[in-house]
């Protein structure tokens, strides 16, 4: 008698945990996850990108668009720390049908990876053709931190060329444009990369 108490108590408290599982926060276990691993594959893709490839080729549970892309990104990363170009290249053409699904993070670094394949290929101009076009794509009135990260972004492409007065002006330019914002953040970024520039 006490086991069938005991068990119909347990069945109860189950059913009161799944019912109550948004207000107790669990819920975001799934996420949490996700960005457990997403966290994780980052921290190899510079360390040890064959483990870092390892890691996403072993992956088989992630069912949210914007965390594949993300982790796509991050694996087309990899391959390009070990200099394979056409594997990046692949991944990064895997990716391209994902940018209207994922969110502002997740389109950066998609950005990102399309813009260092381009510089490693030593194809500037399309590296800046792309940041353009992403920029033109979310202006300044929708999306202030992409369109910030996109800014630096072009500024880099320039002072990977050494071309230090283009990327300086970039820079500058953005700085002027974001000032008004009042966004701590953002002004950070334009500022420390001004001064890395400078120096």
């Amino acid at each position: 008698m006490a086991k069938i108490i005991l068990k119909i108590s347990v069945t109860k408290l189950l059913l009161i945990l799944v019912i109550a599982q948004p207000s107790l926060g669990f819920i975001n276990l799934q996420t949490t996850i996700q960005e457990d691993t997403v966290s994780t594959i980052n921290k190899f893709v510079i360390e040890n990108p064959h483990k870092a490839i390892h890691l996403i080729n072993s992956i088989a549970t992630i069912t949210n668009s914007d965390t594949i892309a993300l982790i796509g990104a991050l694996k087309a990363k990899a391959y390009l720390t070990l200099g394979i170009l056409d594997s990046a290249k692949f991944q990064i053409d895997s990716l391209a049908t994902t940018g209207n699904l994922v969110l502002e993070n997740s389109l950066f670094e998609i950005v990102n990876i399309r813009v260092q394949y381009h510089m490693a290929t030593g194809n500037y101009a399309t590296s800046l053709q792309e940041i353009n076009h992403q920029l033109k794509q979310n202006p300044l009135k929708i999306s202030k931190k992409l369109n910030a990260k996109l800014t630096i972004l072009k500024a880099k492409v320039f002072e990977h060329q050494k071309q230090y007065p283009e990327a300086l002006s970039v820079l500058e330019k953005g700085l002027q444009n974001f000032e008004s914002l009042n966004n701590i953040e953002i002004n950070a970024l334009f500022y420390r990369n001004i001064a890395l520039i400078s120096i």
